[in-house]
């Protein structure tokens, strides 16, 4: 059971776990809460059953029964619930026989003291709760007190290529998420800005993603005048992106709360330097005290900008480097997490 196919992080999860699960059952039954799963992408290769809700509100008891009437007579094995709703139904209407996984996300940031009372009244159904990053598990930890069948592990990611250093381009940087007030956009243009005026004024900014900012961080480009250096791809899929990522030397990741930043990790997969504010999620992946090329800095263009200046220095673009920021990511292979997720919903 899966909702939230329209958030970037949750899709690229289910895309890649959907597929694993594929090869190790055959088949495998999506059921959605809402009419978006198409947002998937899947290959025509994979086949799967999809039971869709059509439900665009949280007490629905026509798609209740529904729901109540598959798992009476199809008896999943195990269940994985990704946001609060799908969350709270399975909790629900599970059989007896189902193991019941809830994978938090980053959902948790905008729950209300009510939602997380109805989770603690419904974790007693819960088989394992699964958390994304460290940071999402404390907090999980603390909002249903007493729940302690809690581990993490985070979401995969697609490696599409072997990262090569002579496609980059040594002006070009990029910064990919929803234009939205929680991942700060315009502090990154803010930052592009700093760093053409101080540094390297033909560089370009590639700002991949959509959102209610979009007009709004066009204007602001506009008016700090680099617009002719900001090149606005919107909504990109996920190969897209990756193959972006491998021409440009850096990202610049400004958002002010994350629960796993798959960004950051897709960028250090194609061995860019990654320039992040301290906002959570994948901070045991990016470590500036190993000299790596990965950088948690304040969140001020002026601090930005000078590490984005740093990231082209030749010391960190050799070979050595490039391989070490791709290792950190070794552990966030989908056909890993897949077998865990199994396994853990078994015990």
């Amino acid at each position: 059971m899966v909702d939230g196919f329209g958030h970037g992080g949750i899709q690229q999860a289910n895309l890649l776990l959907i597929t694993e699960y594929i090869k190790i059952f055959g088949s495998v039954t999506l059921i959605v809460a809402k009419k978006n799963y198409g947002d998937l992408e899947l290959p025509e290769s994979v086949k799967f059953k999809v039971i869709d809700l059509k439900s665009s509100k949280f007490i629905d008891l026509k798609a209740l029964y529904k729901l109540r009437k598959f798992f009476t007579i199809n008896e999943p094995d195990f269940i994985l619930a990704n946001m609060y709703r799908s969350q709270i139904w399975s909790a629900a209407l599970k059989t007896r026989s189902s193991k019941l996984i809830w994978v938090e996300q980053n959902t948790h940031f905008d729950r209300s003291v009510l939602k997380w009372f109805v989770m603690r009244i419904f974790s007693n159904r819960v088989n394992k709760i699964v958390c994304i990053s460290d940071d999402v598990k404390k907090i999980t930890i603390s909002k249903l007190k007493k729940f302690g069948i809690t581990i993490t592990i985070p979401n995969p990611i697609r490696y599409i290529a072997t990262p090569s250093l002579s496609k980059r381009v040594d002006k070009d940087f990029i910064f990919v998420g929803r234009l939205v007030p929680q991942k700060n956009p315009g502090l990154a243009i803010k930052s592009f800005a700093e760093f053409c005026k101080q540094y390297k004024a033909d560089s370009v900014l590639h700002i991949v993603g959509d959102g209610e900012l979009l007009e709004e961080l066009k204007q602001l480009a506009w008016r700090l005048n680099i617009y002719d250096k900001c090149n606005f791809h919107g909504w990109l899929s996920n190969v897209d992106v990756q193959k972006l990522m491998s021409k440009c030397k850096t990202l610049i990741s400004t958002s002010k709360i994350e629960g796993m930043a798959l960004v950051r990790l897709e960028a250090l997969a194609q061995g860019c330097c990654v320039i992040s504010t301290e906002s959570g999620g994948s901070r045991q992946y990016l470590r500036p005290e190993k000299n790596e090329g990965t950088f948690i800095v304040d969140p001020t263009p002026s601090s930005i900008s000078q590490i984005m200046h740093l990231t082209l220095s030749e010391k960190y673009w050799t070979e050595e480097l490039i391989n070490k920021r791709i290792n950190l990511t070794s552990e966030l292979n989908p056909v890993k997490i897949a077998k865990d997720l199994i396994s853990f919903s078994g015990e």
